[in-house]
Parts: structure tokens; C-alpha cells; sequence
């Protein structure tokens, strides 16, 4: 399983084996999407907004502050060879970062000063590494047993 960052407070979708959403834009205009989480509702709000082409946005970040993260939580993966581990997620920060929304007139002038968009957040979280049975096939005493996946 791997886990990939884009730069903080910039978009990026996580799949963890689930279908993955498809949008197609069927107009003659480009779109953009935007999307606002609410980790404590557990609610995600899209908007999908049409530009008539007389301006262009774009969106930057800035990277606040970063703390935590580290730590590893070991699991214990019978179907690993005897003597051997594997990466299953790498550990990562608490990343704070503010993005900011820029208005570009059609020749890429910028019309108006850059705009605090919002405020993202990216909870800190340790490694986790699955670890195969002893040399000797035994399971590794005090690992607790990898929870299993789901299969679609």
C-alpha cells in the first residue's frame, strides 16, 4: 500500500482498494472541482464550478507548520515469508498549510493579489510494517496479527 503527499494543502486522492470516483466534463468549457472535508461531520462537499474562459485561476500552498508523526506500529502477516518485513505505510507529519487562490487575466496577467483560500490540515500518523513469522515459522511473540483486507 502506498501513501502519496501532494504538496500540502493541494488536492490529492488517497484510494485505499475502493472505486475510484470518475468525473467527465461534457461541456465545452473547462471546469474545476473543488472539494471542502469535514473530518468531525465525516462529510465531503463537491463543487464543480464552469468558467466562460475570462480568467483563469490557479491555486498555491504554503506549507504553516509541521509536528509529530514517527513512531512505527509493527503487525505480524503469516502470508509473509519466514524472516522478512514490508513497508505497508511510511510515517508522516501533522502538516499545516495555507492555500491561496490566484486570478489570471486570458495573457497570464495576475488581477488582483493572491487570496487565502483555506486552511488544510494533514493528520500526523506512524509507519506500519508487517512482519513474516520467525526463521523457525513461529509467529513473532508480542506482534499483534495484521487486520485482514477487504476484497471487493
Amino acid at each position: 500500500m502506498a501513501f502519496v503527499l501532494c504538496s500540502g494543502g493541494i488536492g490529492c486522492h488517497y484510494s485505499s482498494g475502493a472505486p475510484d470516483f470518475i468525473f467527465k466534463n461534457t461541456l465545452s468549457t473547462p471546469i474545476i472541482i473543488c472539494e471542502t472535508v469535514d473530518g468531525k461531520a465525516k462529510t465531503i462537499e463537491t463543487s464543480i464550478y464552469r468558467s466562460a474562459m475570462t480568467y483563469k485561476l490557479d491555486f498555491t500552498s504554503k506549507v504553516v507548520s509541521t509536528s509529530g508523526g514517527g513512531g512505527v506500529i509493527t503487525e505480524y502477516d503469516p502470508s509473509l515469508p519466514p524472516g522478512t518485513s514490508r513497508q505497508m505505510l511510511e510515517a508522516h507529519p501533522r502538516v499545516v498549510a495555507d492555500v491561496y487562490k490566484h486570478v489570471y487575466d486570458l495573457n497570464g496577467n495576475e488581477t488582483q493579489p493572491p487570496t487565502l483560500a483555506y486552511e488544510d490540515i494533514y493528520t500526523a500518523h506512524p509507519a506500519i510494517v508487517a512482519v513474516g513469522p520467525n526463521p523457525n515459522g513461529t509467529p513473532p511473540a508480542g506482534v499483534p496479527l495484521m487486520p485482514p483486507t477487504v476484497a471487493d
